[in-house]
């Protein structure tokens, strides 16, 4: 069995840039695909804490600068979802052996049970600077 890893990136509005790869056991079908999309903001945007992963924007913690209200907010996107489905299999691909997070349909019915709130996550940002 195959997994899928895709990139969880925050990019400030000043474009500095921090991210994780994001592990998911199974292959995404192109329905699923199809689905994560709608249920992300704009196609690649979503808040990562409310689908119960972190936000990689807490790496900037602890720098005088972060966060900043004029630069910082509390969207994430995946750089991947601005591509086809087509587009997705195998640079995405990893062995079965590297632990997953959670499955690519749980990823999806969470993304999709959800309304962002990027204004809540830059709030737990900045309580935790």
């Amino acid at each position: 069995m195959t997994n899928t890893v895709l990139t969880v990136c925050y990019r400030d509005a000043a474009n500095y840039k921090t991210a994780y790869e994001l592990r998911l056991s199974g292959q995404f079908s192109s329905e699923q695909w199809d689905r994560l999309k709608k249920a992300l903001d704009e196609e690649t945007g979503f808040v990562p804490d409310q689908v119960g992963l972190d936000n990689p924007a807490k790496a900037f913690v602890g720098y005088d600068s972060f966060p900043n209200e004029e630069l910082d907010h509390g969207w994430c996107e995946l750089p991947e979802a601005e591509g086809d489905y087509e587009d997705l299999y195998p640079c995405c691909a990893i062995k079965a052996s590297t632990p997953a997070r959670m499955s690519v349909e749980e990823f999806v019915a969470a993304c999709e049970a959800t309304t962002w709130d990027p204004l809540a996550e830059y709030e737990r940002l900045k309580a935790s600077a």
